[in-house]
């Protein structure tokens, strides 16, 4: 065991073999067997002081009961500390270059097995399916809590079963009853939502631990080594980013499943135009059918006092949703056709792009003649040495930012492609919405951030749609070269072309 750990068999044993009054002296080799962590090491030389008990170190001649060996002991305890210290760093180091340069797998996530021959890792299927499982109920509307239940009912091995039986591990008596018992659990299912490595990617390196200062951080994500195509893929990639939206969605609008259900496919999205409460969802039967109607949250706590009623009945929700998916697969498409036809093959919007590159050159050789001109200025007056360095520093900035600028110019073309790309993939969902006519709750989550409905009279709603991120950007888009087609010349419309491109990149 390290020296810089004081909780080691032998030192309980010393310690209490030292309270029983049974020793006279400590004799070790050197002071490095005592222990290498200075500090403790100094307290634990106090405390067999204070029972009269002296440390004999052989080889290096040291007698803690001789006042004349304190300062060689204070050294000692310093370069024994140091040099626990440094090997530490050198391993560790070796470790993180081999997670940056081939990835390290101590123990896989749940649905994969290691082959400790061959090091490599493969699908355990049957763990898999339930992996599969948990991300089609979530999708479904089902909260952490609910699929935890529902893994358990269908008989499904949970992660921490798995590892007894395929490495041995056993759970800490530290952990919850639920854990020891090896069940599922919501903070597993949530983990499992959200672990890359079922789309193929591992990321090393996520928390730093100190083992000297037993001390545990979340590394920037800037420090962590990403392996992507790493694992083979349990889950699309399309799906999984599908639940990341799904999550963010839900802790924004605060919404949860009801116990044993999918949560409602429209809690949580829904707003009042006039009090700006949430909806309630109720079951409502009529005539033996049975509806799902909303209602505005204010007025079904409080009545007609507060606020109106705004009632809205789902299939109508889904109607009017299935018209606004429309509207958008029609504005989509005539986006899709003006950036094919503007962007990739107008030779407008190059030379627009070629001509801000040459005006960006220009200016940044201007700014270095102007640097040379001030060098000679320097040289002839050494007394404005300093207005001169700060005016070549601002200048020096300045072709920075431009050099940067125009970079970004070039990459014109890689943006015009994953911008393509954005729309392609929001157009692709709106084609299968449509082929089907269906909308789950995920695909609702997916589409849309919010839905304000006014109350316009006793029969009447005026219901609006705020849709999500690529699918909003369709209405942008649309919007947007509505007002190119207004009163604006080639190069004008060229010109707004590129920031427009520049604008979906950053989107």
């Amino acid at each position: 065991m390290s020296g810089m750990n004081f909780e080691r068999p032998g030192i309980y044993q010393l310690s209490e073999a030292v309270e029983a009054g049974t020793i006279d002296a400590v004799v070790v080799k050197d002071l490095s067997r005592l222990g290498r962590h200075k500090t403790q090491t100094a307290f634990f030389m106090d405390f067999l002081h204070g029972y009269n008990v002296r440390v004999l170190s052989v080889t290096e001649n040291i007698d803690s009961f001789d006042e004349d060996d304190d300062l060689i002991i204070g050294f000692k305890q310093v370069l024994n500390d140091f040099y626990a210290k440094d090997i530490s760093r050198k391993i560790r180091f070796g470790y993180q270059q081999k997670q940056k340069t081939q990835g390290v797998v101590v123990i896989p996530p749940y649905g994969y097995y290691k082959d400790k021959n061959t090091n490599k890792v493969a699908i355990v299927e049957a763990c898999a399916q339930a992996v599969r499982e948990i991300y089609d109920l979530y999708i479904e509307g089902y909260g952490c809590k609910n699929i935890a239940r529902t893994m358990s009912e269908r008989g499904h091995i949970s992660p921490a079963q798995h590892q007894k039986e395929s490495l041995g591990k056993e759970v800490g008596n530290k952990r919850t009853k639920m854990a020891r018992e090896y069940k599922w659990n919501e903070r597993t299912i949530d983990r499992i939502l959200t672990n890359e490595a079922y789309i193929g990617t591992l990321i090393c390196r996520k928390t730093s631990t100190s083992k000297i200062r037993k001390t545990r951080r979340t590394t920037d994500k800037s420090e962590q080594y990403i392996h992507e195509n790493y694992y083979p893929p349990i889950i699309d990639k399309a799906i999984w980013e599908q639940v990341q939206t799904i999550k963010q969605a839900r802790a924004a609008n605060r919404t949860t499943a009801p116990s044993n259900k999918p949560m409602y496919r429209y809690a949580g999205l829904l707003k009042c135009g006039e009090c700006d409460a949430s909806f309630s969802a109720k079951k409502r039967r009529w005539n033996g059918a049975e509806d799902i109607e909303y209602v505005c949250n204010t007025y079904h706590r409080m009545a007609s006092a507060y606020c109106t009623p705004h009632r809205i009945k789902e299939y109508m929700l889904d109607d009017l949703l299935y018209e606004e998916v429309l509207r958008l697969k029609k504005m989509a498409t005539s986006n899709w056709a003006r950036i094919e036809e503007q962007i990739f093959a107008c030779t407008d919007l190059n030379k627009a792009n070629e001509l801000r590159i040459e005006k960006v050159r220009t200016e940044i050789q201007s700014l270095k003649e102007e640097n040379r001109n001030l060098l000679q200025i320097m040289t002839k007056y050494p007394e404005r040495s300093d207005d001169v360095n700060e005016a070549m520093n601002a200048n020096d900035s300045r072709i920075k930012e431009l050099n940067q600028k125009a970079e970004e110019y070039k990459h014109l073309e890689i943006m015009n492609q994953d911008t393509q790309g954005k729309l392609k993939t929001s157009i692709d969902l709106l084609d299968d919405i449509i082929a089907t006519r269906s909308l789950s709750n995920g695909t609702i989550r997916l589409l849309v951030d919010k839905i304000i409905i006014h109350q316009i009279d006793k029969d009447t709603l005026d219901v609006r749609f705020k849709m999500n991120g690529p699918y909003e950007t369709h209405v942008n888009l649309w919007n947007q070269f509505e007002a190119m087609d207004r009163g604006m010349s080639q190069n004008q419309r060229a010109e707004a072309m590129i920031e427009l491109v520049e604008t979906l990149h950053e989107a």
